[in-house]
């Protein structure tokens, strides 16, 4: 299954080198050679330690670069870590970098169909793009699995007034705010 996700994401091409999940041995950047565990462990330290400088970018300001290199360094040891991915995808939305960001949310549902996250933050950038039948798709994904996803349905109801579905963005407006009256019947009146 991961040969043939890799393949799908391009990351294999003639041999088997360079996916660490495949069971051949890795090269680093510096020349070392690590066992498909070995860079597994090395690509996850990375990705915590984009986390981390992401973090404090987001902190202060600064500049994104080290948080983009460190989650690319992570996914040149192990292409197959979805959440780096996804983590690298954050960045260039911070970085307002829609196509990038756009490309890096696929190649995280390549390798996990239904994370959900990777398809609500889809649906947000293809929102924020105006591709209103790619927002839909991504959200409708997103319901097949959380079908109680407020934000999602409450986005999928602008969506659908936008594309002429009144009766559907009434439903789903309907559906927001009967379970806003579950989590909170103390604020929201009943009719």
């Amino acid at each position: 299954m991961r040969l043939q996700i890799a393949l799908m994401l391009g990351l294999v091409t003639g041999g088997l080198a360079g996916c660490s999940s495949l069971d051949a041995p890795v090269l680093t950047e510096d020349g070392r050679s690590l066992d498909p565990l070995e860079a597994r462990r090395e690509a996850t330290a990375r990705l915590a330690h984009g986390d981390r400088l992401l973090r404090e970018a987001r902190r202060t300001g600064g500049r994104l670069d080290p948080a983009i290199r460190a989650y690319q360094s992570a996914l040149a040891l192990d292409p197959l870590l979805a959440d780096a991915h996804l983590r690298l995808a954050h960045c260039y939305y911070l970085a307002r970098e829609p196509e990038l960001e756009h490309s890096e949310y696929l190649k995280c549902l390549a390798i996990h169909p239904g994370h959900v996250e990777a398809l609500e933050r889809l649906g947000h950038a293809r929102l924020a793009q105006d591709d209103l039948l790619g927002a839909r798709e991504a959200y409708e994904r997103v319901l097949a699995i959380e079908p109680r996803h407020e934000v999602v349905l409450f986005n999928l109801h602008f969506v659908e007034s936008d594309l002429g579905d009144d009766a559907r963005a009434r439903a789903l407006l309907e559906q927001v705010h009967d379970l806003a009256r579950e989590r909170r019947p103390d604020l929201i009146a009943s009719d």
